[in-house]
């Protein structure tokens, strides 16, 4: 694994500290280890991160965001590597373009998952590659990490004109009325969407008028003031976005600056705690959703969602509890001395655990 100079740094040199690859002795014994992805074993792959379990995998129509490094056959140098440009790619699985390979590695990831696979020719590059950076049937190594997937938008026309539009207001060079005005619309637009149930369409105009607030110069005081009543209903509103596009990322980081702004507020806290249940942070879920019940008792939402962060978190605390009797048990018996070389064991030698 040598020859991969990039995998020795990237994702904080987590790949090269996998168990199985510290054990293997070259690159033909981590593939033997390897999952069988197809049934003729054409396509392996080794999980270095889980993912998490509450989202399940991507599903087909989705849009994915994701960083890879990938290599041809032993090459030192990767044929591509977002990591190091910084800039996660993001594609429609629906219409990729991704090779085979690729389509079939990521439709069993879940996010934030980390893997390394092993590709064939067959289902990469093919027999003629893509010459001179990949030659023919060339076996790919892929490093990839699912960091997030959600519903594509329908409105792909209305996404595409947001970027450009995004780009071409410059808030210093307009009145903060001219720009609050333009925010507020943007919210508007917004909660159009929202009613549609077009959540990540919606989730767009509320980060577009975020960004025009946050991107103008304050003169005063009073300026201030306003912009923050504006920013709170847009965090609050893009945070719920989160929530509907399975991103809790997203909105523990606008319910948090709703929370900025306005300390105990009563939907950051629900959608922050809805998120953290979604994280599977049940204690953290049950902490936050537990005010939100005490601020609002007649909520059949929150007491719901709380009840079931409490079951998640007595699951969670059962089984800690009933590892840690497993251990405790574990040290207390009289078990013999462990052998490395098995000249003194008295064991049989077909016991499968000493074999």
């Amino acid at each position: 694994m040598e020859a991969f100079g990039e995998l020795r740094t990237a994702w904080d040199g987590i790949i090269l500290k996998d168990a199985v690859i510290k054990e293997s002795k070259d690159m033909q014994q981590i593939i033997d280890k390897m999952e069988r992805i197809t049934e003729d074993g054409k396509i392996r792959k080794l999980t270095i991160k889980p993912g998490l379990k509450c989202h399940g995998v991507a599903p087909e129509d989705s849009r994915i965001v994701f960083n890879i490094i990938m290599y041809a056959n032993s090459h030192k140098e990767p044929i591509d590597d977002s990591v190091s440009r910084e800039k996660p790619c993001q594609v429609d699985l629906a219409n990729s373009g991704l090779i085979s390979g690729l389509q079939m590695a990521v439709a069993t990831m879940r996010k934030n998952e980390l893997a390394l696979f092993v590709i064939h020719h067959s289902h990469g590059f093919g027999d003629f590659g893509l010459p001179p950076r990949v030659p023919g049937k060339a076996l790919l190594l892929v490093a990839l990490e699912l960091k997030d997937f959600f519903k594509a938008g329908t409105s792909k026309n209305m996404i595409s004109n947001l970027s450009s539009s995004l780009e071409g207001d410059n808030p210093q060079e307009l009145t903060f009325r001219e720009v609050r005005k333009k925010a507020i619309k943007n919210m508007k637009n917004g909660k159009k969407f929202w009613r549609e149930k077009d959540w990540y369409t919606a989730s767009l105009f509320y980060q577009k008028g975020i960004d025009l607030l946050t991107s103008y110069r304050l003169k005063n005081f009073v300026e201030q003031a306003k912009q923050q009543r504006v920013l709170l209903a847009l965090h609050q509103n893009l945070a719920a976005c989160g929530i509907k596009i399975a991103r809790p990322a997203l909105t523990c980081i606008h319910a948090r600056e709703a929370l900025e702004i306005k300390p105990d507020n009563p939907k950051a806290l629900y959608h922050f705690g809805c998120a953290k249940l979604m994280l599977e942070d049940a204690s953290g879920a049950v902490h936050l959703l537990t005010k939100v019940v005490q601020m609002r008792p007649n909520s059949s939402r929150a007491r719901e969602k709380l009840h079931r962060a409490m079951e998640e978190k007595a699951l969670r605390d059962r089984l800690a509890l009933n590892v840690m009797e497993s251990i405790d048990n574990l040290a207390s018996s009289d078990l013999p001395d462990l052998v490395l070389d098995g000249s003194e064991s008295s064991a049989d030698e077909s016991d499968p655990e000493l074999s």
